[in-house]
């Protein structure tokens, strides 16, 4: 494992500075969305947690469901 990771901080040091830049980045991004996933599946309660990422997808669905709530009525009133 220690011979392996030598190897993968060998292969980083030969990278440029901006590559560098880019690798960190895109290992902070993932770290974060698995971080996201760890905790909302350790709160099932938590699962729109697991839509941070798109807010855009949670407006659509929230949007999709007041609309249904209008047209669909929970209840039929008998008359």
């Amino acid at each position: 494992m220690a011979r392996r990771l030598d190897e993968i901080l060998e292969m980083i040091r030969a990278l440029s500075q901006e590559e560098r830049v880019r690798l960190v980045s895109e290992v902070r991004q993932e770290l974060d969305e698995e971080a996201t996933r760890a905790e909302a599946a350790a709160n099932p309660e938590s699962i729109i947690g697991l839509f941070a990422d798109d807010p855009d997808l949670i407006d659509e669905v929230c949007e999709s469901a007041m609309q249904s709530r209008e047209r669909d009525p929970l209840r039929l009133v008998n008359g």
